[in-house]
C-alpha cells in the first residue's frame, strides 16, 4: 500500500544518511514505531533493504568532467574521422538575428528528426559521426541516446557490440557541462536501459551530476530523480561500481522512488483470482527490499518458495514490445531482487480471456506453464 512507501520516504525526513551510504539498512531498523502494529510489519519487510558497497568510500572512483575531456581529447585526435564540410547559410534581406534564430531552428528540428526516423543502430550512429563535430547539441545528444534504446529494445541488444557507443559517450562527455538536468539523468537512464556501455566510461557523467548537484546549479524533478536511481542501481548494483552520488541526492532518489503509488489493476485481481483457484495465497503490493521496486503481488503454496508476480497493463508496452522502465524493472528485480519474477502481459491474458471456452481452465494451464518454465530456468 502507500503507507508502506511514504514511510520509507518519512524515514529521511527524520535522520539524515551518514557518510557511507550502506547505513540505510540500519537507519531502516530504527524508524519502527511500537504504536503502530501495521507500521511495524511494513517496515520489518524494509528493513533487509541494501545496496552494495563494492569500492569503499564514494570519491574513490570520481573522475572530473576537465580529466575526462583531456582524454577524450587525446582520443580524437588519435582517430581520423571522416571531415564533413560546413553548409554555410545562404544570404538574406532579413535581420541577421532574426534570420539565424530561424536558422539554427531549422536544423536544430531537422537534426532531431533524422535521429528519431533512424531505421536501425547503425544509421543512428551514422547520423552521429557525420554532424557530431558541428551540429550536435545536448538535445541532439539526449535524443540519440533515447532512439538507442528502442533498437536495443527491439532486440538489437545481442548484436550490439559496447565499442559501437564509445564515440558517443566521449561526446557527450566533452558538452555535458551544456546539459541539462533533464537531458543528464535521460542520457543515464538510456544506458541503464540499453546495459551495453561499458559503466566505468559512464562515471565522468555522474561525477558532473554530483558536482552541479552539490553546488546548487540544478533542481531535479521526481522523473529526473526517478531515472537517477535506476541508472544509480545499473551503475552500482549490477556492476560494481562505487557511487559517486552525494548521500542528499541519493537519499531524495530513494524518496522518490519508493513514494510511487501503485494501483490494483482489474487485471491483476483476474490474476490472483486463477492463482487462488489452483491453490495459491497471495500477498498484494509490497515492496522488494533489495531494489524499492514496488510489486503488484506475491504468491505462495505451501512449501514452495515464493514468486514475485508483476501483471504488466497497456502502459507498460509500445506496440507489444515493453517501454524502458518496463525493461529496466524486469530486469533488475530478476537480477537484484529477493525472489524470482513471473510477469504477465495483459495482452496475452486477453488473449486467453477473449470468447474463448473453458476460460478459467486455460487461464490455469496458462499459469501453471509459465510457473514451470520459471523453475526450469533457476
Amino acid at each position: 500500500s502507500i503507507t508502506v512507501h511514504l514511510a520509507f520516504s518519512n524515514l529521511f525526513l527524520f535522520k539524515p544518511i551518514s557518510c557511507n551510504i550502506m547505513t540505510i539498512t540500519r537507519l531502516l531498523s530504527s524508524f519502527v514505531t511500537k504504536s503502530c502494529k501495521q507500521q511495524q510489519c511494513q517496515i520489518r519487510a524494509l528493513q533487509t533493504f541494501s545496496l552494495r558497497n563494492t569500492r569503499g568510500e564514494n570519491n574513490s572512483y570520481k573522475i572530473t568532467t576537465a580529466d575526462a575531456s583531456r582524454r577524450i581529447q587525446q582520443n580524437y585526435a588519435r582517430r581520423d574521422y571522416q571531415k564533413y564540410p560546413i553548409v554555410q547559410e545562404k544570404e538574406s534581406t532579413d535581420s541577421p538575428v532574426i534570420s539565424n534564430n530561424k536558422t539554427n531552428s531549422q536544423n536544430n528540428e531537422s537534426l532531431i528528426e533524422r535521429i528519431e526516423n533512424s531505421k536501425t543502430l547503425n544509421d543512428l550512429l551514422l547520423i552521429f559521426q557525420q554532424e557530431h563535430k558541428t551540429e550536435f547539441r545536448p538535445s541532439h545528444i539526449s535524443t540519440c541516446w533515447n532512439k538507442a534504446t528502442d533498437f536495443i529494445i527491439g532486440n538489437e541488444e545481442s548484436e550490439t557490440n559496447p565499442e559501437f557507443f564509445l564515440p558517443l559517450i566521449e561526446h557527450t562527455i566533452t558538452i555535458i557541462k551544456d546539459c541539462n538536468e533533464q537531458e543528464i539523468s535521460n542520457i543515464l537512464w538510456s544506458n541503464a536501459v540499453m546495459n551495453t556501455t561499458n559503466p566505468e566510461t559512464i562515471a565522468p557523467i555522474f561525477s558532473h551530476l554530483s558536482d552541479q548537484y552539490n553546488d546548487k546549479k540544478i533542481t531535479l524533478a521526481k522523473e529526473n530523480l526517478y531515472q537517477i536511481y535506476q541508472a544509480y542501481l545499473w551503475f552500482t548494483c549490477e556492476h560494481g561500481q562505487t557511487s559517486v552520488l552525494p548521500n542528499s541526492l541519493l537519499k531524495e532518489c530513494i524518496m522518490a522512488f519508493a513514494t510511487q503509488e501503485n494501483i490494483a489493476s482489474d487485471h491483476l485481481k483476474d490474476v490472483l483470482v486463477i492463482f487462488k483457484s489452483l491453490g495459491f495465497k497471495s500477498k498484494e503490493d509490497l515492496l522488494c527490499p533489495k531494489t524499492g521496486y514496488g510489486i503488484d503481488a506475491v504468491i505462495t503454496h505451501e512449501d514452495s518458495p515464493q514468486v514475485a508476480i508483476v501483471a504488466d497493463g497497456p502502459t507498460h508496452f509500445v506496440d507489444y514490445n515493453p517501454t524502458g522502465n518496463t525493461i529496466l524493472k524486469h530486469r533488475q528485480l530478476g537480477n537484484l531482487g529477493d525472489r524470482p519474477i513471473l510477469v504477465v502481459p495483459y495482452w496475452e491474458w486477453n488473449q486467453i480471456t477473449d470468447g474463448q471456452r473453458n476460460e478459467i481452465k486455460r487461464k490455469e494451464e496458462y499459469l501453471q506453464r509459465a510457473l514451470d518454465s520459471l523453475q526450469d530456468n533457476e
